[in-house]
């Protein structure tokens, strides 16, 4: 069980999707947001509260790799599937 799930994706009909998925499904915990996943996951998760995150990234994004876009406050797993 997880306290938070954040999807990003770049295509704003899948984010909608999403929504309306979890939305039918009962997920109170989720929130979705469109974008580059490069530009936006730093944006979200300098506004998280928590220290430990877990990214699951699919496909990879080589961006993400460069601790530059995370802030010293948290420590960040991130995995490709």
């Amino acid at each position: 069980r997880v306290r938070k799930v954040i999807g990003i994706e770049l295509c704003q009909e899948a984010v909608e999707d999403a929504k309306h998925n979890a939305k039918l499904n009962g997920l109170t915990n989720v929130e979705f947001h469109c974008g580059k996943a490069e530009d936006v996951f730093p944006k979200i998760l300098n506004a998280l509260v928590s220290s430990n995150l877990t990214a699951i990234v699919d496909p990879p994004r080589a961006g993400l790799r460069t601790s530059r876009h995370f802030n010293h406050h948290h420590h960040v797993h991130i995995t490709t599937i």
